[in-house]
């Protein structure tokens, strides 16, 4: 009985200690050791991307191919982004109230509620990385994408999958100036 005992105890630290994620009060995650893959601290936001501004998440659309395809809405967990100099950018999901409104606030945008993220500039695109606490830590990568309107933006994620983002101004005193990670 000890010994069963004492083999769950190593074997859950064993477990933990080998999870790359660190839970924040806020609920959001951050990552111990795999960010440094991703990180690249000279990098500076393509020219239309504004840093100043948060980009709300309008739609996803999946194609599956022979012409078909889905657009699917969430206008009760909206998704937002805010992009930072030196290649970081945080990803919220803010969860509307009750009765299906979204109330935003200088709360809202805290950086313990967020999903971090990275991105970098590679040759004609910009590449993303956000972190997600599935598999004891790991990161998705998304392409970012300009579209013809200057105000949205297009992420693009295994080929197929597109969300489409708008941008939204908030009070700047709003939104975090720093990233802390």
């Amino acid at each position: 009985m000890v010994k069963n005992i004492f083999i769950i105890i190593v074997g859950s630290f064993m477990l933990t200690s080998c999870c790359d994620l660190i839970g924040l009060q806020g609920g959001g995650v951050r990552s111990k050791r795999l960010y440094k893959r991703y990180v690249d601290f000279d990098c500076k936001p393509p020219s239309w991307i504004d840093t100043t501004v948060v980009y709300r998440k309008l739609y996803d659309s999946t194609y599956y191919g022979n012409g078909e395809y889905s657009i699917y809405s969430d206008t009760t967990h909206p998704t937002f982004m805010k992009f930072f100099d030196k290649g970081r950018y945080a990803d919220y999901l803010i969860r509307a109230n009750e009765k299906g409104k979204l109330k935003l606030s200088a709360s809202s945008f805290a950086l313990n509620k967020a999903f971090l993220g990275y991105y970098k500039i590679k040759t004609g695109s910009v590449e993303m990385y956000t972190y997600h606490p599935s598999d004891c830590g790991t990161f998705f990568k998304m392409n970012l994408l300009q579209t013809s309107d200057e105000n949205k933006i297009m992420t693009a994620f295994d080929g197929n999958h597109f969300s489409f983002y708008e941008r939204v101004e908030v009070p700047v005193e709003w939104l975090p100036q720093k990233p802390d990670w």
